[in-house]
């Protein structure tokens, strides 16, 4: 897992969804798309992480991964 793409993507989400929350606001006068938009998204993360898992990756043994050396 490679954490600074996940705090990366967690930050940019944190900063560019509060600006649609703030456009939503503006144009609607209440937050409450905001939120149901907010529950959508977080409805669909808890989906897509139930449907996708990780890889099952063999791994060679340790004795057969290391060449001999002659």
């Amino acid at each position: 897992m490679n954490y600074g793409l996940v705090f990366t993507a967690w930050g940019m989400g944190g900063f560019m969804l509060s600006l649609g929350a703030g456009a939503i606001y503006k144009a609607q006068g209440t937050l409450a798309y905001a939120y149901y938009g907010a529950a959508s998204l977080l409805i669909l993360a808890s989906i897509v992480t139930v449907v996708l898992r990780a890889p099952h990756v063999m791994h060679e043994p340790a004795a057969e991964a290391v060449p001999e050396v002659v």
